[in-house]
């Protein structure tokens, strides 16, 4: 039975909170961890103490255990503030992995910075590791985080990437190494995306003749909701027809403005826990002790002012938009089933789990042609992928799928058919095991390589002895 440390340094699979979660870090180690217990492993994840009443050891599911790293004070914060607590981080990951039996037969760092915990795992106690970067080089950031990016790929086992652009840029930099890189998809969950699209509206009280675009993600400078924004206007302008965009997943500032123009019949009802399904994130965040830390106070008025802009941008261009919030996690199929179309138009969309979430609905999917879309979607196939930053391509494409209605019912189950042949969270889990098998027996390879030179070489200096004293 493979013993894993799973390292999530910075996000916590326990801190996920539906929709505007489903394309964070947490919610991918969680499901990563989820399955890889589920195929038997026994599966540590290693993540930051962020409440100190959180106990160090968190039974959480089957085969799989959460350890809360004391590393740093108690508090979410983001990425860079925990760099300096990272060499913390890892030397409480090589105490812990000193005391358990067996210790761990491989470490799989689930980002850059947690890159550096496994490194010292490897350097203390021999541990071969695997780093998943999530971005490539150009959007990695600081010097010193592209710095770090240039020794993991020489250092790891193995490098793993989401998708073939980042393969392609990584293999492309000058004086790599000859470290492996392997592709390992996001994934989803076929026990909570299905298509239900014949009774999702009337759950949720939409109407039932207006054309719906479906916009899940966060809200952010980076994330160009101006496109799906503006392409909305041009559809309306050059193609006659009346659309609205629903945006699912960035949180409301406040109750009453969630709309950027009235939308007839939205909400008529709230099956789903429409709006007010932000107050389980708001107890999630009123339980932890971070409010006051200046990076989250940073976010949050970042956050205040993106709103406001992007509804400033749907009033001027007479756009229907609904900024509905979060969604719990049981409701997401109703909304994607329930849309027309689901637009993916940002160029960093880390996983692209919104965008395996509509194809698991049976959903036709228009997306940008970067990162992780371009491999999920098969342009004219499963949908569209259109240039970055072009709402006028993207409305053609809005359009064309509005004139044609039985074509866009047969993308969507070709989407349908693409995502359960490969992208299931057990597919994708079962892929990352065979890497690390690849990875132990390359290790085994080289232990035995290794310890045949060693005994060649003493042979050949007793051969040498020998024939001195002849």
């Amino acid at each position: 039975m493979l013993k894993i440390a799973l390292i999530s340094s910075y996000a916590s699979p326990l801190a996920v909170s539906g929709s505007v979660d489903c394309d964070s870090l947490g919610f991918y180690v969680g499901q990563l961890g989820s399955e890889l217990g589920a195929l038997g492993c026994q599966v540590d994840i290693f993540t930051r103490r962020y409440r100190i009443e959180q106990p160090q050891v968190h039974f959480w599911r089957p085969n799989v255990r959460i350890i809360h790293v004391p590393a740093g004070p108690p508090g979410v914060f983001g990425r860079e503030p925990l760099q300096p607590y990272i060499e913390q981080f890892g030397r409480f990951m090589v105490g812990f992995a000193r005391r358990q039996r067996g210790g761990y037969d491989i470490a799989h760092a689930c980002d850059l910075r947690s890159g550096c915990a496994a490194q010292q795992l490897r350097r203390t106690l021999g541990v071969p590791y695997v780093v998943t970067l999530h971005a490539p080089p150009a959007q990695q950031g600081s010097a010193a985080a592209v710095a770090l990016q240039q020794q993991l790929l020489k250092d790891a086992d193995s490098v793993l990437v989401l998708c073939r652009q980042h393969r392609d840029a990584l293999q492309g930099l000058p004086g790599r190494a000859h470290t492996r890189i392997d592709i390992v998809p996001c994934g989803f969950d076929p026990a909570l995306f299905w298509p239900v699209r014949l009774r999702a509206r009337g759950l949720l009280g939409l109407p039932s003749d207006a054309f719906l675009a479906l916009y899940v993600g966060r809200l952010g400078s980076g994330h160009d909701i101006d496109t799906a924004i503006e392409g909305m206007a041009q559809l309306a302008n050059r193609h006659a027809v009346a659309a609205r965009l629903l945006v699912l997943g960035a949180a409301m500032p406040d109750e009453g403005g969630h709309l950027a123009r009235p939308l007839d019949a939205l909400l008529s009802h709230q099956p789903c826990e429409t709006p007010r399904s932000t107050r389980s994130q708001q107890s999630f965040q009123s339980q932890s002790p971070n409010q006051s830390h200046p990076s989250v106070q940073s976010h949050q008025l970042s956050h205040l002012g993106e709103f406001q802009r992007l509804r400033d941008l749907a009033g001027r261009l007479d756009v229907e938009v609904a900024f509905l919030g979060p969604q719990p996690a049981s409701a997401l199929r109703h909304w994607y089933s329930a849309a027309d179309v689901c637009v993916a138009t940002s160029c960093y969309n880390a996983f692209g789990a919104a965008v395996l979430g509509a194809m698991a609905c049976a959903t036709p999917v228009v997306g940008v042609a970067a990162g992780c879309i371009d491999d999920m979607v098969l342009d004219g196939e499963t949908g569209y992928l259109v240039a970055p930053h072009d709402p006028a391509a993207l409305a053609d494409r809005l359009a064309s799928l509005h004139a044609n209605p039985v074509q866009a019912r047969s993308l969507g189950v070709q989407g349908w058919r693409r995502a359960h042949r490969h992208y299931t969270w057990r597919s994708v889990a079962q892929r990352l095991t065979a890497v690390y098998a690849q990875v132990l027996a390359g290790v085994a390879a080289d232990v035995a390589a290794d310890g045949a030179s060693e005994l060649a070489g003493k042979v050949a200096s007793k051969v040498g002895a020998s024939a001195s004293l002849a």
